[in-house]
């Protein structure tokens, strides 16, 4: 089971970095020098910040707790 965590974990990190030094270079349009990659790794910087409030707030809304819910009353009876 460690093997395989270990495995997914890295596999997806590369995937991770493949798919940041894409976005930095379409940014850039092939510029790596000058201000070209300051303002395309600014904007890759941001786009991967949103992602991960979004994943922040997308793991907060599906691990909340169970609602809790009021005892129902009938005519002074409590159920």
């Amino acid at each position: 089971a460690a093997g395989m965590l270990n495995t997914a974990r890295l596999g997806s990190e590369t995937i991770a970095i493949a798919v940041c030094g894409a976005v930095l270079a379409a940014t850039t349009g092939g510029r790596l020098a000058g201000p070209g990659f300051t303002e395309g790794l600014r904007m890759t910087l941001w786009a991967m910040a949103g992602l991960t409030l979004l994943s922040v707030l997308l793991c907060a809304f599906l691990l909340r707790g169970p609602a809790v819910r009021q005892p129902v009353v009938e005519k002074g009876v409590s159920v």
